[in-house]
């Protein structure tokens, strides 16, 4: 089961769902932090959830931050890999609302 999503501190992204066959997620505001507070040697695998889903032009610019996008999970979100030193306020940047 994919745990809980997670909204970034200071974004009010409440009510923005993560949608699954075994139902859907509310986000927990205190989460995000703890993700990019982990100290990572090596690129950490997570969902992103964005306020519009990137367009093509959005995707390459993560592509440079050495951001892959994978599977799409409803709704806006995609199971991602993120690379070490990426934020997220680097990552709000580029639309995102939360990451888990």
């Amino acid at each position: 089961m994919i745990g809980t999503a997670l909204i970034g501190p200071s974004h009010p992204a409440f009510g923005n769902q993560l949608n699954l066959a075994s139902g859907s997620r509310e986000p927990d505001p205190a989460s995000t932090a703890r993700f990019f507070e982990q100290s990572a040697t090596g690129p950490r695998c997570g969902m992103i959830q964005f306020a519009r889903i990137p367009t093509e032009s959005e995707r390459a610019s993560l592509t440079l931050l050495g951001v892959r996008l994978h599977t799409y999970v409803p709704d806006r979100t995609f199971l991602a890999t993120i690379p070490p030193g990426v934020s997220f306020d680097d990552l709000s940047e580029h639309g995102a609302t939360w990451v888990r």
